[in-house]
């Protein structure tokens, strides 16, 4: 999600006011970026935030209700996924039993808000190689003033830790759901790659030029960009092949998505998608060796060609799913709203 790391700092952020309203029960409000494909492509990261917030609407209704608010747009929905989520209108919040959740990018941005107003938060982590942009005490006190840091992965959570050594105790790893019931492998593939243009294109750029040479004729390379959940699930179902450019990324959604899908995934772990880089089904590059990875996908193609081979390894699909499955993500989200309900003493 670096994407929007710099988006908003050519004008300050808008100001929070308190909510006196008497509500039971808790509320857990996510901030959000906007997310619109036309502009700058779909955002894994905020799918997350979308569907973590409608989890626990779901989960822990009536005592808990989440929503969403885009504090830079406050109006706007995305609408290139489906979901239920639920959307917070004003920036006003209840300093009793309102908790705010802040992505790791805006940390610096609206923690200050947050403290200055007592307004419980804590910051959810899914890039961990997003620090240092920002002034290094403003960060500290951002996240010494959290009450939880949530992660979206091993990785993510490693990072935070080296990050902030004395505050371990607050971190938290969070298990997002990818429904494999939705991202599922057909039996009839074409011969087609998928690749997402918008990362590292450089590389992905060089990759496709040196690969031109030796690409079959029925083979075709098809890149996924401002498109739709739909859409992206036609695309994976078709494809055999995903190139994978990931830059430190602290965890990676489409790999995981097409791997599902009955992918070969290729290419860069990003380092989050170290978790879950296992063969057959993903198959890692070094960041920057461009040859390596050109030869891994003529090889592979060889393979597909001359066997058959799909790579649609059932065994492995369902061991990626469990990795990521509803249970997981409940059981983590419980223990998230045991947090809050101990911060806010409710």
């Amino acid at each position: 999600m670096n994407l929007f790391s710099n988006r908003y700092k050519v004008k300050p952020p808008p100001k929070f006011g308190i909510d006196n309203s008497i509500y039971q029960g808790i509320k857990i409000t996510y901030l959000c970026p906007v997310s619109d494909p036309k502009k700058d492509g779909p955002s894994g990261g905020v799918k997350v935030i979308y569907k973590q917030s409608e989890e626990i609407n779901k989960l822990l209704s009536p005592h808990f209700k989440s929503a969403v608010v885009h504090p830079e747009e406050i109006n706007f929905v995305c609408n290139w996924f489906e979901y239920s989520t639920e959307f917070k209108r004003n920036l006003y919040f209840n300093i009793n039993n309102e908790f705010v959740i802040i992505p790791d990018f805006w940390a610096e941005r609206y923690a200050p808000q947050c403290i200055l107003n007592n307004i419980k938060y804590g910051i959810f982590v899914q890039g961990g190689y997003l620090f240092g942009n920002e002034n290094a005490a403003s960060t500290l006190s951002a996240y010494q003033n959290a009450e939880v840091i949530m992660t979206i992965s091993d990785d993510t959570a490693d990072c935070c830790k080296l990050a902030f050594p004395t505050l371990s105790s607050k971190i938290m790893r969070m298990h997002f759901f990818v429904d494999s019931t939705i991202f599922t492998p057909n039996q009839q593939k074409d011969t087609i790659i998928t690749y997402m243009p918008r990362k590292l294109p450089r590389h992905s750029k060089l990759v496709l030029f040196f690969l031109e040479q030796y690409l079959p004729s029925d083979w075709k390379v098809i890149p996924i960009h401002n498109m739709t959940e739909k859409e992206v699930i036609e695309k994976f179902k078709l494809s055999k092949i995903f190139l994978s450019f990931s830059e430190l990324e602290g965890w990676g959604l489409p790999p995981i998505e097409a791997g599902l899908t009955g992918n070969k995934v290729i290419g860069y772990t990003g380092e989050g998608g170290k978790e879950y880089w296992k063969p057959p089904i993903f198959s890692e590059i070094m960041m920057g060796d461009i040859k390596g990875f050109v030869k891994e996908i003529i090889s592979t193609i060889h393979k597909m060609d001359t066997n058959k081979e799909l790579f649609v390894n059932e065994k492995a699909i369902d061991q990626l799913a469990d990795l990521y499955s509803k249970e997981r993500e409940s059981n983590d989200i419980i223990s998230l709203s045991k947090k809050i309900s101990t911060v806010l003493s409710i």
